[in-house]
């Protein structure tokens, strides 16, 4: 789903060639998302905790590699998004990939508090750790238009 201020930050990209942020940021999070896209309604894991960090995704084909059509609909898609817990477990249980306009809660764009979109849950949380397969941290992030 992608919040209302994504939808925003699409249609500047696209009909008005506004410059944008060149990146988006990946984290994991769990919650209830809402098309107003406010980070209060998600819980992520503490940045810095045992290795816990946003991937940053920059508008290129590099890091949205892959595009195509299902049904109807066409999609692009990111790159692997992996995360490597280090020293321990993540600090929270995470049930899907959350895009950020930022790198962290505390620097940035006026959007810092908002986020930009989030994919669809897994079939149940869970909390990444060292232990953890690989495929297990591994997501990919899909936006349809």
């Amino acid at each position: 789903m992608i919040s209302l201020h994504g939808c925003e930050w699409l249609l500047k990209a696209a009909a008005r060639d506004q410059e944008l942020s060149a990146s988006l940021w990946a984290g994991l999070v769990t919650g209830i998302p809402t098309k107003a896209g406010d980070r209060a309604d998600l819980v992520e894991p503490t940045l810095g905790v045992n290795g816990y960090a946003r991937i940053q995704l920059n508008r290129n084909n590099v890091d949205w590699p892959t595009e195509g059509i299902v049904g109807n609909e066409r999609f692009v898609e990111t790159k692997d998004l992996i995360w490597l817990p280090v020293g321990g477990n993540y600090d929270q249980e995470i049930d899907r990939v959350a895009l950020f306009f930022t790198q962290n809660n505390t620097a940035g764009p006026a959007l810092v508090d908002k986020y930009f979109g989030v994919s669809v849950p897994l079939p149940a949380p869970i909390t990444l750790g060292p232990a953890t397969p690989l495929a297990a941290r591994t997501f990919r992030f899909r936006i349809y238009a």
